[in-house]
């Protein structure tokens, strides 16, 4: 018998790896955006002001990422699988139309 599991191990180790990537590019964001508040004569507010906010959306958007990732690292741990399925093979002769 077959169990079928849908999520796998290196599912959430992809998810985690991009995850990490757009936190710390989000972090970067931030630094930057704190870079042209600092130097307000050669870059303006409001364009500190967008990175920030293009900062804050990808860090919540890392964040969601990470949750999905413990949520799928959850049910790889469960039994939430059907014990009950099987996998049927047609016999030998048998021809599809």
């Amino acid at each position: 018998m077959v169990n079928f599991r849908f999520s796998s191990n290196q599912l959430t180790r992809a998810t985690t790896s991009a995850a990490l990537s757009v936190f710390t590019f989000g972090l970067f964001l931030l630094g930057l955006a704190w870079l042209i508040y600092v130097f307000r004569e050669i870059c303006g507010i409001i364009l500190s002001g967008f990175i920030v906010l293009v900062a804050f959306s990808t860090l919540g958007f890392a964040i969601k990422l990470f949750i999905a990732s413990r949520k799928i690292d959850n049910l790889s741990r469960d039994d939430a699988y059907r014990k009950n399925v099987r996998i049927h093979e047609p016999p030998d002769d048998f021809i599809e139309q």
